[in-house]
């Protein structure tokens, strides 16, 4: 549901600067009106509906999958190569097998490159890491921008600024602030004070939603340095990186190292799905994800070709088509309706009791699916205790997952004795 004053409403300026919000109602009227519409025709035959989706739906729209050497064959300017690709596929390798050791899943003995975990961590030992990956970071950046001589001048300018400060203010000066109090105080040495300042994404590089962090939690008593590439980050640029950190020293630990070295082998599939930017390296088998243009664009501009577009079609393995299905009454038997039962005299749908209560509690359902789980929580409850979510299951149904957390929230309410 998109409301009125929801912040995906919003609109930017010519510049791109500011956003502001905008009154909806031109687009959303007519669109309510359209829905009104349509809904009635689709409910008085929902077979015909399933059938139409199936055989009209554009690939675009679709989601499927697709071998990474086919894609790479067919379309080779979209694949993402780290400039030394040799030695990450080594550096993975080794980041491999050395976590079997950090992990204890079973290493029979440690392999000849092993890196021992640090024997402590601070503030400082902290910071050098992080102006390794930081240098990296804007390394591959001016790399990619080479042709320009304004970038290039930007980033001299840059890497002589930034040569004169310390590793602290170097860190102080690039990260995004969201980290525990530094002050001239602070004792850079302490384990403590790391600890004080190390949370949410500390270690965030610039907005490439890259962390770089510090973890003794698989290594009690000793330390890690652990690199992450992002969902919304490039593969190449996530490897230059963590290359840089392991050159550097770091015993280090890197999250999709298996996933990302089949990426880079060409060993797995691609995911073909509309949905792309916060699906990178997502919860999914696939390692990477991407978008067919819609039939109509092929050919045009930097589109694919018609003949690259069929045989990416033709190639891929396609997922049935969610078929809908018509909510059916809730029986009145089931404690769904206890907080509102003295005002219901007929079965009501989920969707028609989260309504009721949601007059009455002013409260809401978010459902956001990743594949293998969903997470189902409750919003907007503001006299609650503990917060009603389900984040490790698969619900059979939207409605299942609305019923089993409204059946949660009776039961809170009943027990706090709020009416």
């Amino acid at each position: 549901m998109v409301e009125n004053d929801h912040w995906w409403c919003q609109i930017h300026d010519d510049e791109g600067k500011h956003a502001h919000g905008e009154d909806m109602e031109w687009l959303l009227e007519p669109l309510a009106s359209f829905l009104r519409e349509r809904v009635p025709q689709i409910a008085a035959d929902v077979d015909a509906y399933n059938r139409y989706v199936e055989g009209h739906l554009p690939k675009r729209q679709r989601t499927g999958r697709i071998s990474r050497k086919d894609l790479d064959r067919i379309v080779p300017w979209q694949r993402r190569k780290p400039r030394r690709l040799k030695a990450v596929i080594r550096m993975l390798k080794e980041c491999i097998a050395n976590e079997e050791v950090y992990r204890q899943t079973g290493a029979s003995r440690l392999p000849e490159f092993y890196r021992e975990p640090l024997p402590e961590m601070s503030i400082r030992i902290y910071a050098k890491y992080f102006r390794v990956a930081y240098e990296a970071y804007q390394e591959h950046f001016r790399y990619l921008s080479r042709r320009s001589a304004r970038e290039r001048r930007a980033y001299a300018r840059w890497k002589e600024a930034s040569s004169a400060l310390t590793d602290i203010d170097f860190y102080r000066r690039y990260q995004l602030g969201r980290h525990g109090e530094i002050t001239a105080e602070t004792d850079f040495d302490s384990e403590e004070a790391f600890k004080e300042m190390a949370y949410d994404h500390y270690g965030e590089l610039g907005l490439s939603r890259n962390d770089v962090h510090a973890t003794d939690y698989y290594t009690p008593g000793k330390w890690l340095i652990t690199f992450d590439i992002s969902y919304s980050a490039w593969v190449d640029a996530g490897c230059e990186i963590a290359l840089a950190l392991y050159e550097a020293g770091a015993p280090l630990l890197m999250h999709n190292a298996r996933k990302i070295l089949d990426i880079l082998e060409g060993r797995d599939y691609v995911r073909l799905t509309p949905h792309t930017f916060h699906d990178y390296l997502n919860h999914h088998d696939e390692g990477s994800v991407f978008s067919l243009p819609y039939e109509c664009n092929v050919g045009e501009q930097d589109e694919l070709t018609r003949e690259q577009y069929d045989e990416i079609v033709a190639l891929a393995e396609w997922s049935a088509e969610e078929a809908l299905v018509l909510d059916e009454a809730v029986s009145l038997e089931d404690t769904a309706y206890d907080l509102i039962r003295d005002a219901v005299s007929d079965p009501l749908t989920a969707c028609g009791i989260l309504s009721r209560l949601e007059e009455k509690f002013g409260i809401g359902i978010g459902i956001s699916d990743y594949g293998d789980h969903q997470h189902v929580y409750l919003y907007g409850w503001k006299d609650g205790g503990e917060k009603i979510e389900f984040n490790d299951r698969r619900f059979p149904s939207a409605n299942a997952a609305m019923l089993a957390v409204m059946r949660r929230f009776t039961e809170e309410i009943q027990g706090l004795n709020i009416e």
